[in-house]
């Protein structure tokens, strides 16, 4: 080989180790460069991932907050409802008890009104009603003299002494004087009745 080839090759190394020494150089300083940079982005990712983790933890407490007072209203919801039956309970009883007293009130009412109207009954004046039947079996006697010579001084006597008179008028019976003169009640207006019913045949 000769003292040029030599040379040659000499050169060709030397110009490669330069070559190699700038590379190296160019990437110590491209991989610091990116290394920062990289540093850089991976450090601002991980803050976004605390600062995201620090939100996700206080919306989940906000939602276990929101679950516990959710608890708490179907508690104490559950309670007012047990209370309304409650409630409702003793008022349905309290309604079934007032019907009660009502029914027994109205019962007694009615038992009190019958007792009323059989009371009113038996105090009602006395009074006859004659059929033309009777009038027609008294009719047989008639021209039979009868008088009253008495009468009660109250409304119910002298009324059922005239409906005795009338049924005895029509069926031709006759009325003559009493034969008392004792004070007397006026129930003609001008025949006065003392105090004996006397009939003459």
């Amino acid at each position: 080989m000769s003292v040029e080839s030599l040379e040659w090759w000499k050169n060709v190394f030397e110009i490669s180790g330069v070559v190699l020494l700038l590379l190296t150089f160019i990437a110590g300083a491209g991989l610091f460069l990116f290394s920062r940079r990289l540093n850089a982005i991976q450090a601002e990712q991980l803050r976004q991932f605390d600062i995201d983790l620090t939100n996700a933890k206080t919306e989940l407490g906000k939602q276990q907050e929101r679950a516990a007072d959710a608890e708490l209203a179907a508690a104490e919801a559950k309670r007012i409802a047990g209370s309304f039956r409650l409630d409702i309970a003793q008022a349905n009883k309290g309604a079934a008890e007032a019907q009660e007293r009502a029914a027994s009130a109205n019962r007694i009412a009615e038992e009190e009104r019958l007792k009323r109207v059989q009371i009113e009954e038996r105090m009602k004046p006395r009074s006859l009603v004659f059929s033309e039947k009777v009038v027609s079996a008294l009719a047989r006697y008639k021209g039979t003299q009868y008088t009253f010579s008495s009468v009660f001084g109250d409304e119910e006597s002298i009324k059922l002494l005239k409906q005795l008179d009338t049924a005895l008028l029509t069926a031709k019976w006759t009325r003559v004087k009493p034969q008392h003169g004792f004070p007397a009640i006026n129930v003609y207006g001008t025949v006065a009745l003392p105090l004996e019913c006397v009939s003459h045949s």
